[in-house]
């Protein structure tokens, strides 16, 4: 079942849904944040806007992988990374994808 799913099911699921996703958010920023202390990212991230934006990829790409079957759209990179780790220029969400892509490479 879908996070959105259980959210709409009742106002209790909904207040535990909502609570669940405010402490990934925050988790996930204090991640982003740390990386930008280590100069691995951008400071001029907005670190809970990107956090956020994360989680809705990540939801998107359940919603495609329930839709389709496949994890090939997931797995796609539209997007490549400077020599220098990042730039001003790039969308935010995209480096901070970019550098989660290459730590998670490097684990599997």
């Amino acid at each position: 079942m879908l996070v959105s799913q259980l959210g709409r099911s009742t106002p209790g699921a909904q207040a535990v849904v909502t609570e669940l996703m405010n402490q990934w958010q925050a988790e996930i920023a204090t991640g982003i944040r740390a990386m930008q202390r280590a100069g691995e990212i951008s400071p001029l991230l907005a670190a809970e806007r990107q956090a956020a934006a994360l989680i809705a990829g990540i939801q998107g790409g359940v919603l495609m992988l329930l839709s389709t079957g496949s994890t090939t759209p997931i797995w796609q990179r539209p997007w490549t990374l400077p020599p220098t780790g990042y730039a001003v220029a790039d969308p935010p969400s995209a480096a901070v994808s970019a550098v989660a892509a290459r730590r998670m490479s490097a684990r599997w």
